[in-house]
């Protein structure tokens, strides 16, 4: 689902670019989407795609929850 583009607010404003992530040699801008997690206890999460680049590069923390739906999903 598109939304419109985003940077990382958090990198350094000489470092703001969209993020791109390789996935068997072919790049992805984390930039635009939305995904959602559907959580054991009926919540529903939703999160822009950029959360991998702020897990990865910012070692962010989602909540346990949305994490363990992630891995069993």
């Amino acid at each position: 689902m598109k939304r419109g583009f985003h940077v990382c607010d958090v990198c350094e404003s000489s470092q703001r670019e969209i993020p791109v992530i390789e996935d068997r040699s072919k790049k992805i801008k984390v930039d635009y989407a939305e995904m959602r997690v559907f959580g054991e206890t009926g919540r529903i999460y939703a999160a822009p795609n950029l959360l991998f680049h702020y897990i990865t590069e910012h070692h962010y923390k989602p909540p346990n929850e949305f994490i363990q739906s992630v891995l069993h999903a």
